[in-house]
């Protein structure tokens, strides 16, 4: 037994050294890439270049992407970050899903034998999805970032995407609308997600310049760049699109909602270490700021202002890591997704803001690092996934817990 565990100790000691140094180099290389795009030049090379770093072949541990999403925070722009995030928590998943129909033991499948919500598919185009994996692990296609209200589908059978699919003889028309749509000139093609006859949902990718795709309301985040980096929002309109080669496949709506929960899940992680980072900023110029012949971080009140941020994120992180194990193991975590999302994203708007008052006039100022983050943060907040959505979901689904109890 003494040299069974002699043999043992060395071996998990060498995988966590090796874990721990792929890690380091996973992270050297995304500060690499920080350094070198100072000028927030996100354009299609800057993703291909981060999206081949960090997208594997095949895994389905969320482990893996939980700590990817914490590396990702080290992009300066959050508008990049949330791109980059939603390609790898929801895009890539999702094609995963639809390429892996009929085979819920897949180590493609985030979803485990666990868990009771397994998918079905009756029309399936796996070699469509398999090809547009390959172009995404190689960083030729960029999907814009569309919000997906599981909320919307779980109380309606119209349209409850905001796009409905109906029968056309050289293959699907849509209509109807997406919503809050993220993107630069980067993004090629928009993931849309089609109510079907039968309700369930018909997966599809259209090209941006797609004809019958018309913006309906638009804005762009932050000042006009000359680089064609800058990121907008925009409300789309879809009328009559004809959709014959694009139809990826047909799955059903609660698999789309569990793959919507991680990406809550993953975003939180993420805006837990944004967070993070703004205190750490915060820490060294406290430290730095002399006042009365004392460095600012000694006094009592600062301290004390700190110490609650300290405890808020503590509280934040440990709820995103529980919530991860109850995704891991095949449990429903909807309100658990959303009470995460709506905590980590709070939290990174007071903590920005906290950040900006200690850390006085020069950190109000336009391209300061604690600005940026409190600007961004609530861009985050107030155009990606208002909070309401996220308490509604919280209630609806307590209030049906509680009423199956009683």
């Amino acid at each position: 037994m003494s040299k069974t565990a002699d043999v043992a100790a060395p071996s998990q000691q060498m995988h966590a050294q090796q874990k721990e140094a792929s890690n380091t180099d996973l992270l050297s290389e995304f500060l690499n890439l920080c350094d070198q795009n100072k000028a927030n030049t996100y354009d299609i090379d800057f993703f291909k270049t981060v999206f081949k770093l960090c997208r594997p072949e095949t895994t389905s541990e969320f482990s893996y992407y939980a700590e990817l999403e914490e590396h990702i925070a080290y992009i300066e722009s959050f508008a990049a970050s949330e791109l980059i995030s939603n390609q790898l928590n929801f895009v890539a998943p999702l094609l995963e899903l639809t390429a892996t129909m009929g085979n819920p033991h897949s180590s493609l499948n985030p979803h485990n034998s666990h868990n009771p919500h397994n998918p079905h598919s009756n029309t399936v185009n796996s070699k469509l999805a398999q090809q547009l994996l390959s172009s995404i692990r190689q960083g030729d296609m960029l999907f814009s970032r569309v919000l997906t209200i599981p909320e919307q589908a779980k109380n309606s059978t119209q349209a409850p995407f905001g796009v409905s699919a109906s029968e056309n003889k050289n293959g699907w028309l849509l209509n109807g609308a997406l919503s809050v749509v993220l993107f630069n000139k980067a993004v090629s093609h928009h993931l849309v997600l089609a109510t079907l006859p039968n309700n369930n949902t018909l997966v599809t990718y259209l090209p941006t310049q797609t004809a019958g795709i018309t913006t309906a309301e638009h804005a762009q985040l932050g000042a006009p760049k000359a680089n064609n980096s800058q990121f907008e929002i925009a409300n789309l309109r879809l009328q009559n699109v004809l959709v014959n080669n694009g139809a990826i496949g047909e799955i059903n709506t609660q698999s789309i909602l569990d793959l919507v929960a991680r990406s809550r899940i993953m975003t939180a992680i993420r805006h837990n270490q944004y967070t993070r980072m703004c205190l750490d900023k915060l820490i060294l110029f406290l430290k730095s700021r002399i006042s009365n012949g004392d460095p600012l971080i000694n006094q009592q009140v600062i301290q004390h202002r700190l110490a609650k941020l300290e405890a808020r994120l503590s509280s934040s992180c440990a709820l995103s890591r529980y919530s991860l194990q109850q995704m891991a193991a095949g449990k429903d975590t909807q309100a658990l997704a959303s009470a995460c999302k709506l905590l980590a994203s709070e939290l990174l708007v007071y903590a920005s803001k906290q950040a900006l008052h200690l850390g006085g006039i020069t950190h109000f100022q336009k391209n300061k690092p604690i600005a940026n983050s409190y600007t961004e943060a609530n861009w985050a907040n107030f155009f990606l996934e208002p909070k309401d959505l996220l308490l509604r979901n919280i209630l609806d689904t307590s209030v049906s817990e509680r009423h199956q109890k009683a």
